[in-house]
């Protein structure tokens, strides 16, 4: 019986044996599984920094683009306003020029009427000279080109 309870004894301490490296299998198993998971995590949380780095550069960039079209705005914007300012001078400037050109104009068709009472007066003198002296009017000339003289003093000072 001996014999028996020592066989029976190392039948057990054998598969408690295969139970124990059964065991030991299993952890290692476990380990390793866990590993590859740690291992795997690692991998994302690596790519993840990628690409937070990737899109904070990409910010960064847009930031800088921002910042450009910002700086370009209140350049048009200056120039803008340039453009406005030149617009209104030469809007000034193309009343004035009109001005001059109706002042001009004015002055020519006065002088018209300047040669057109001097050629009166001319014949006004002519038969002046061949009529009475008594009858003689005084010289439209004279009134005619004082007004004038008077305008165009008037026009002189616009």
């Amino acid at each position: 019986m001996n014999l028996v309870l020592c066989c029976i004894l190392k039948c057990y301490a054998v598969s408690m044996l295969i139970c124990i490296l059964f065991s030991y299998v299993l952890c290692l198993a476990e380990l390793e599984y866990f590993k590859m998971e740690y291992a795997n995590a690692r991998l994302e949380c690596n790519a993840a920094d990628e690409r937070a780095n990737i899109l904070a550069s990409e910010v960064i960039g847009l930031e800088k683009k921002s910042l450009r079209l910002r700086s370009n705005e209140l350049k048009l914007e200056r120039q803008l306003e340039n453009s406005q300012a030149e617009i209104s001078k030469n809007h000034l400037y193309h009343w004035c020029i009109h001005q001059l050109v109706l002042i001009v104009r004015y002055y020519m068709i006065a002088m018209k009427h300047l040669q057109c009472i001097a050629l009166e007066d001319t014949l006004l003198l002519a038969w002046e000279t061949s009529s009475k002296p008594a009858c003689r009017p005084t010289s439209k000339l004279n009134q005619i080109s004082s007004n004038i003289l008077f305008i165009l003093f008037i026009c002189n000072l616009i």
